[in-house]
């Protein structure tokens, strides 16, 4: 098989992205502190994406925010500030009914923050994915996490892929140092499986 282009970008986790403000403070493209990488899907030459059904993804944390996670227990997925975050509302945001965004909805959304720490999100998906944007969150702001605003700020690695409706795995994509505060995220073309 051919590649999978994947673009990434991210909203609303630094001050070069235009967010509401409260108080002075980064509020997040959700609202509550957090945002999320955008993740846009594109077949090149040989096309992968058709029969798709369910997505993977795993993003690991890196740097900045695998710190925050460890040191700020509260924020966690089952953490009492944390739990509301990546309630079910969380899961609706994720899967907005924006027309460049891929139809879906959050089967699964935990972190796993034993060894290496990571956000894990399966989504199940209808409708075209060619072109079409997948969030991928909830990830907290550079303020929120308290990252030191000289250093750009990367999500370690993002591991992505497609199953058909009978469980084969259609194609498959990973991307290291994902810019997690960027607008302007380089796009990535991948090899598929």
């Amino acid at each position: 098989m051919t590649g999978l282009v994947v673009g990434l970008g991210c909203d609303a986790s630094d001050d070069s992205v235009d967010v509401e403000r409260i108080d002075g403070r980064n509020v997040g493209a959700f609202g509550n502190d957090h945002g999320y990488v955008a993740v846009t899907l594109e077949d090149a030459a040989e096309p992968m994406l058709p029969g798709t059904v369910e997505i993977g993804v795993r993003l690991y944390y890196g740097g900045c925010f695998e710190d925050f996670y460890r040191r700020e227990h509260q924020w966690r997925a089952d953490g009492e500030r944390g739990g509301s975050v990546f309630d079910s509302a969380m899961r609706d945001d994720l899967c907005g009914d924006d027309e460049d965004g891929v139809g879906c909805s959050v089967a699964d959304l935990h972190q796993n923050l034993r060894g290496d720490a990571k956000l894990v999100a399966d989504y199940e998906v209808d409708g075209p994915l060619d072109g079409r944007t997948l969030r991928v969150g909830p990830l907290p702001t550079r303020t929120l996490a308290g990252c030191d605003p000289e250093v750009p700020v990367y999500a370690g690695q993002l591991e992505v892929w497609g199953r058909a409706a009978d469980g084969t795995v259609l194609w498959t994509a990973s991307v290291e140092g994902i810019p997690a505060h960027q607008d302007d995220a380089p796009v990535v073309v991948v090899d598929g499986s």
